[in-house]
């Protein structure tokens, strides 16, 4: 689910949340968790429709239904210059994806487990003070055995 190369700290100025999830799905299609990165993105896009993602704390959490995923994975991104998404500042981004066949389990025992981690706040300073894509997946990758 979370692998090193879909897990990136970020000097870029990105301008608008639909940027970072473009990011954050070439990196899931580079890394084979997609295989169609025009029809995922459209439906993380159009799952921002309905209801912000932002979800506090300078986070947001988009995911959307989609047959172009592959194999489950969290894309994460910690953003050295913070976007507004929608209403809220946001500097953390964890992007899920999930195939079809396992979406409402495998999804909702993702968003709980992310929930409840990044609800703490020593373990959002831990995952903000990463200067490498090395360190930040040193930080979040101990998720991957929460079951």
């Amino acid at each position: 689910m979370f692998e090193q190369s879909i897990v990136k700290v970020s000097e870029r100025k990105f301008r608008t949340k639909k940027e970072i999830i473009a990011y954050l799905s070439q990196l899931a299609a580079a890394a084979g968790k997609i295989d169609d990165m025009d029809r995922y993105i459209t439906a993380v896009l159009q799952r921002e429709e309905t209801a912000s993602t932002a979800v506090g704390f300078k986070i947001a959490i988009p995911h959307g239904e989609s047959d172009a995923v592959t194999q489950t994975f969290v894309a994460c991104v910690q953003l050295k210059h913070p976007v507004v998404w929608d209403h809220d500042e946001v500097d953390l981004v964890f992007m899920i994806g999930v195939p079809l066949s396992s979406r409402n389990k495998e999804h909702l025992r993702i968003l709980a487990m992310l929930s409840r981690h990044l609800m703490k706040e020593d373990f959002r300073r831990e995952l903000r003070e990463a200067k490498t894509d090395d360190e930040f997946y040193e930080r979040i990758k101990f998720l991957e055995n929460e079951r």
